[in-house]
C-alpha cells in the first residue's frame, strides 16, 4: 500500500509502464459504489497524483460492467446501523467538500489523463 491508499479490498489500483490502472472491484454488485469503495477511489486517484511517474490513469470495472451507480443497498444498511448519524455529514466529509472533493484531480499541477472503460 501507498501513502494514501491504505485498502484496495473494492478496487484494484496497479502501475506499469507510466499507466495507473484503478478497477472498481465488486462485480457481484455490479461495481456500485458503497461509501467504502467511494474512499478508496478518492485514495486511489490521490496515489496516483502522487506518482510523477503516472502519465495516464485508466478507470475501469470488473465484470461486464463499468459502475451500476450508487450502492442504495449499502446506503440503507448504513442508515439502519446508524440511524440519523448516517445523513449528517461528518466532519471528515465536511473537510473533503472544502478542499474541492471530487475537483481535486481538476486542479493538480500535473499533467494527467483519464480513460473511462465500460
Amino acid at each position: 500500500m501507498g501513502k494514501w491508499l491504505q485498502s484496495n479490498e473494492h478496487l484494484t489500483f496497479e502501475v506499469r509502464e507510466r499507466v495507473a490502472r484503478i478497477t472498481l472491484n465488486r462485480p457481484d454488485r455490479r461495481n456500485a459504489l458503497s461509501w467504502e469503495m467511494l474512499s478508496e477511489l478518492r485514495a486511489a486517484l490521490l496515489e496516483a497524483d502522487d506518482l510523477r511517474s503516472v502519465s495516464v490513469i485508466v478507470l475501469g470495472g470488473a465484470g461486464p460492467d463499468f459502475c451500476a451507480g450508487y450502492d442504495m443497498k449499502s446506503a440503507y444498511a448504513r442508515y439502519a446501523a446508524e440511524g440519523d448519524a448516517a445523513l449528517a455529514p461528518s466532519a471528515r466529509h465536511r473537510r473533503h467538500r472544502s478542499r474541492g472533493g471530487s475537483t481535486h484531480r481538476a486542479r493538480s499541477s500535473a499533467p494527467r489523463r483519464a480513460h473511462l472503460l465500460s
